[in-house]
């Protein structure tokens, strides 16, 4: 009797765990379509003709609750998302790109945590038996020829949070980053909840064209970063406390490093995977995809709306993906606990069946 009072206390708590994983994933409201439409502005050409256009997603093993950190999820989505937009080729890469990658990309998006230390800082780290450390001199080297040829780099959520060992040198080529210092107060921290941006529209980018003053998001922000903050532009902001100061921390930017002439877009969003359906979010994370690589926003535009969550301000009726793979679904290996036996991988590195 009391081994089944425990099962079914730990089936409890089980349920309540997902439960709210679930209810933080979905914590944002969704957006009307006229708000969108607002910030998208007159309707421009999505059909083109445009030059041809190759994407490199960057994705890593999961590191967070359900929900949170589903790089694999973005990576499979927006392949499928970037993929109907016109002319254009979208490939995966597991941890770093291959060196045909990076020859033949035009743009090669990061989210991913770039290693998977049980720590950020120290001068070693222990890999798991899934990843080690994926950044070094040689791959340091394929992004500096990538950007001296123009090319484009966008960095989402922790692909600004780099190992204590390489935060420098990320940082110097992306203009901010997460840093681990030598106490708390020289490292950066983080907040999960309402984020607050405040957008700098006279800075003329196009990424923040259209937009109001303000605008809300359910999400995650990192704070301070550190590296080059007087070498970027800086388009929005986050009110946040740190140290006992509140100040206004950055949290989206461009930079091109010096000598190079690519281009880097900061995007420090993208902690819920259920951020990536909100079509105001996907404004500015494909605005800064398409400023990246130099070009007008119409070729982007056109998925914007698609299998997006928003609400039509007529019928009232929402709209979003609710297919296989949708942000609300969780897996046995995100489980806390489980553990994953005589399982098989793809070449790529993923997954595959085993058992359980």
């Amino acid at each position: 009797m009391s081994s089944l009072i425990a099962s079914r206390g730990a089936l409890a708590c089980f349920c309540l765990w997902v439960l709210c994983a679930v209810s933080f994933s979905h914590s944002q409201s969704p957006r009307k379509r006229s708000q969108v439409e607002s910030i998208l502005g007159p309707a421009a050409d999505t059909t083109g003709p445009f030059k041809p256009l190759n994407i490199v997603l960057v994705w890593g093993v999961k590191d967070h609750l359900p929900g949170q950190h589903e790089y694999g999820l973005f990576a499979q989505q927006w392949q499928g998302l970037l993929g109907r937009m016109r002319n254009t080729t979208v490939t995966l890469a597991y941890y770093w790109p291959s060196p045909a990658q990076w020859q033949q990309a035009d743009l090669i998006v990061f989210h991913l945590r770039t290693h998977n230390c049980q720590s950020n800082t120290g001068t070693t780290c222990t890999p798991n038996q899934d990843t080690a450390i994926t950044v070094g001199p040689a791959q340091f080297a394929q992004l500096d020829d990538f950007l001296t040829r123009g090319k484009g780099v966008v960095t989402i959520h922790p692909g600004n949070y780099p190992h204590q060992m390489y935060q420098d040198a990320w940082a110097d080529r992306t203009g901010l980053a997460w840093k681990a210092g030598s106490s708390a107060a020289t490292t950066t921290t983080y907040r999960e909840g309402e984020v607050v941006l405040n957008f700098k529209n006279q800075t003329g980018n196009p990424i923040v064209a259209g937009l109001p003053d303000t605008l809300h998001f359910s999400d995650e922000i990192y704070f301070p970063l550190y590296g080059h903050p007087d070498s970027v532009t800086q388009l929005a902001t986050s009110t946040e406390t740190f140290q006992g100061q509140s100040a206004a921390r950055t949290a989206l930017w461009t930079y091109s490093p010096p000598g190079k002439t690519g281009r880097v877009y900061g995007f420090i969003m993208g902690h819920l995977h259920a951020s990536f359906s909100d079509p105001v979010f996907r404004i500015l994370l494909l605005r800064g995809m398409a400023w990246a690589v130099g070009e007008d926003f119409g070729r982007f535009r056109r998925v914007v709306l698609d299998s997006a969550n928003y609400v039509n301000d007529v019928t009232a009726v929402s709209s979003g993906d609710s297919r296989p793979g949708s942000p609300h679904l969780w897996r046995w290996e995100d489980i806390p606990g489980f553990e994953w036996k005589g399982g098989t991988r793809d070449p790529d590195g993923r997954r595959g069946t085993g058992a359980r």
